[in-house]
Protein backbone atom coordinates (compact mmCIF):
# COMPACT_ATOMS: atom_id res chain seq x y z
CA UNK A 1 0.00 0.00 0.00
CA UNK A 2 1.48 3.76 -0.85
CA UNK A 3 2.13 5.81 1.78
CA UNK A 4 0.17 9.39 2.23
CA UNK A 5 2.65 11.69 1.01
CA UNK A 6 2.80 9.54 -2.29
CA UNK A 7 -1.23 8.84 -2.65
CA UNK A 8 -0.88 13.01 -2.67
CA UNK A 9 1.60 13.38 -5.09
CA UNK A 10 1.34 10.61 -7.89
CA UNK A 11 -1.83 12.15 -9.31
CA UNK A 12 -0.04 14.43 -12.39
CA UNK A 13 3.47 14.49 -11.62
CA UNK A 14 5.99 15.55 -14.45
CA UNK A 15 8.69 13.07 -15.42
CA UNK A 16 11.88 15.00 -16.33
CA UNK A 17 15.78 13.48 -17.24
CA UNK A 18 16.95 10.43 -17.85
CA UNK A 19 14.27 8.11 -15.39
CA UNK A 20 14.33 4.79 -15.93
CA UNK A 21 11.24 4.66 -13.17
CA UNK A 22 8.06 5.53 -14.64
CA UNK A 23 6.23 6.34 -11.47
CA UNK A 24 6.78 7.66 -8.60
CA UNK A 25 5.75 4.64 -6.66
CA UNK A 26 8.15 2.36 -8.52
CA UNK A 27 11.55 4.79 -7.83
CA UNK A 28 10.54 5.04 -4.30
CA UNK A 29 10.52 1.27 -3.79
CA UNK A 30 14.16 1.11 -5.58
CA UNK A 31 15.19 4.23 -2.86
CA UNK A 32 15.44 4.25 0.12
CA UNK A 33 15.19 8.11 0.73
CA UNK A 34 13.71 11.16 -1.15
CA UNK A 35 12.92 14.63 -0.73
CA UNK A 36 10.66 17.34 -1.62
CA UNK A 37 12.18 20.61 -2.69
CA UNK A 38 9.97 23.46 -2.54
CA UNK A 39 10.83 26.29 -5.16
CA UNK A 40 9.84 29.52 -5.97
CA UNK A 41 10.76 32.09 -8.67
CA UNK A 42 13.49 33.93 -7.14
CA UNK A 43 16.24 33.62 -9.68
CA UNK A 44 19.47 33.64 -7.91
CA UNK A 45 17.95 31.57 -5.38
CA UNK A 46 16.80 28.92 -7.96
CA UNK A 47 20.40 28.40 -9.83
CA UNK A 48 22.18 28.25 -6.82
CA UNK A 49 19.99 25.30 -5.14
CA UNK A 50 19.47 23.37 -8.45
CA UNK A 51 23.41 23.61 -9.69
CA UNK A 52 23.63 21.97 -5.73
CA UNK A 53 21.41 19.29 -6.71
CA UNK A 54 23.12 18.61 -10.18
CA UNK A 55 26.89 18.54 -8.60
CA UNK A 56 25.05 16.11 -5.89
CA UNK A 57 22.97 13.59 -8.77
CA UNK A 58 26.60 13.48 -10.67
CA UNK A 59 27.85 11.64 -7.91
CA UNK A 60 27.30 7.71 -8.95
CA UNK A 61 26.50 6.78 -5.35
CA UNK A 62 23.56 9.65 -4.75
CA UNK A 63 21.94 8.97 -7.99
CA UNK A 64 21.61 5.32 -6.95
CA UNK A 65 19.97 6.27 -3.37
CA UNK A 66 18.27 9.46 -3.25
CA UNK A 67 15.48 10.64 -5.64
CA UNK A 68 13.88 14.22 -5.93
CA UNK A 69 10.79 15.70 -6.51
CA UNK A 70 10.20 19.41 -7.18
CA UNK A 71 7.26 21.25 -6.23
CA UNK A 72 7.43 25.18 -7.87
CA UNK A 73 5.23 27.05 -5.50
CA UNK A 74 4.83 30.00 -8.06
CA UNK A 75 1.33 31.46 -8.86
CA UNK A 76 2.23 32.47 -12.23
CA UNK A 77 2.52 30.21 -15.32
CA UNK A 78 5.58 32.14 -16.72
CA UNK A 79 7.73 32.02 -13.59
CA UNK A 80 6.97 27.78 -13.56
CA UNK A 81 7.56 27.57 -16.83
CA UNK A 82 10.91 29.51 -15.94
CA UNK A 83 11.96 27.81 -13.61
CA UNK A 84 10.81 24.17 -15.42
CA UNK A 85 13.39 25.58 -18.15
CA UNK A 86 16.38 25.50 -15.91
CA UNK A 87 15.54 22.15 -14.38
CA UNK A 88 16.53 20.41 -17.84
CA UNK A 89 19.63 18.76 -16.81
CA UNK A 90 17.93 17.50 -13.18
CA UNK A 91 16.71 13.90 -13.29
CA UNK A 92 13.44 14.47 -11.22
CA UNK A 93 9.90 14.21 -10.76
CA UNK A 94 7.95 17.29 -10.90
CA UNK A 95 4.88 18.18 -9.22
CA UNK A 96 2.86 20.31 -12.03
CA UNK A 97 1.57 24.32 -12.32
CA UNK A 98 -0.96 24.94 -9.83
CA UNK A 99 -1.45 21.10 -8.53
CA UNK A 100 -3.56 21.07 -5.63
CA UNK A 101 -0.98 18.96 -4.38
CA UNK A 102 1.34 21.77 -3.95
CA UNK A 103 -1.19 23.95 -1.19
CA UNK A 104 -1.60 20.56 0.80
CA UNK A 105 1.94 19.97 0.92
CA UNK A 106 2.33 23.55 1.99
CA UNK A 107 -0.02 23.21 4.53
CA UNK A 108 0.98 19.67 5.63
CA UNK A 109 4.51 20.05 6.67
CA UNK A 110 4.03 24.02 7.47
CA UNK A 111 6.24 25.39 4.45
CA UNK A 112 7.76 29.16 5.34
CA UNK A 113 9.91 29.83 3.35
CA UNK A 114 11.25 28.96 -0.27
CA UNK A 115 13.70 27.22 -0.64
CA UNK A 116 12.89 23.89 1.03
CA UNK A 117 13.81 20.35 1.39
CA UNK A 118 11.94 17.65 2.91
CA UNK A 119 13.71 13.86 3.33
CA UNK A 120 11.18 10.85 3.86
CA UNK A 121 12.08 7.27 3.97
CA UNK A 122 10.39 5.27 1.57
CA UNK A 123 7.40 4.65 4.16
CA UNK A 124 6.79 8.30 3.58
CA UNK A 125 8.00 8.94 7.40
CA UNK A 126 9.87 12.78 7.60
CA UNK A 127 13.31 12.27 8.29
CA UNK A 128 14.76 15.87 7.90
CA UNK A 129 13.79 19.57 6.97
CA UNK A 130 15.99 21.90 5.30
CA UNK A 131 16.39 25.85 5.32
CA UNK A 132 17.92 27.40 2.12
CA UNK A 133 21.29 27.51 3.99
CA UNK A 134 21.11 24.38 4.97
CA UNK A 135 20.45 23.15 1.55
CA UNK A 136 23.57 25.32 0.24
CA UNK A 137 25.85 23.27 2.91
CA UNK A 138 24.37 19.75 1.66
CA UNK A 139 26.32 17.18 0.63
CA UNK A 140 26.87 14.02 0.46
CA UNK A 141 27.50 12.70 3.69
CA UNK A 142 23.80 14.04 4.71
CA UNK A 143 22.31 11.88 2.41
CA UNK A 144 24.35 8.92 3.85
CA UNK A 145 23.14 9.91 7.41
CA UNK A 146 19.37 9.74 6.28
CA UNK A 147 20.01 6.84 4.32
CA UNK A 148 21.51 4.95 7.53
CA UNK A 149 18.44 6.77 9.90
CA UNK A 150 16.07 4.32 7.52
CA UNK A 151 18.49 1.73 7.76
CA UNK A 152 18.36 1.82 11.35
CA UNK A 153 14.60 2.20 11.77
CA UNK A 154 13.95 -0.85 9.43
CA UNK A 155 16.34 -3.43 10.29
Amino acid sequence: MKNNILRELEQNLIKKGDNSYTTLDNCIKHNNIFGILFLSGIVTKINNTIQKFNDLFNLEEINNTFKLIICICDEEKSDFDEVFSKLSDLTCFIIPYQSEGIDKLINKYSIISLPCLLIFDKNGNQLDSLNNSEIKNLNINNINGWNNIYNIKNN
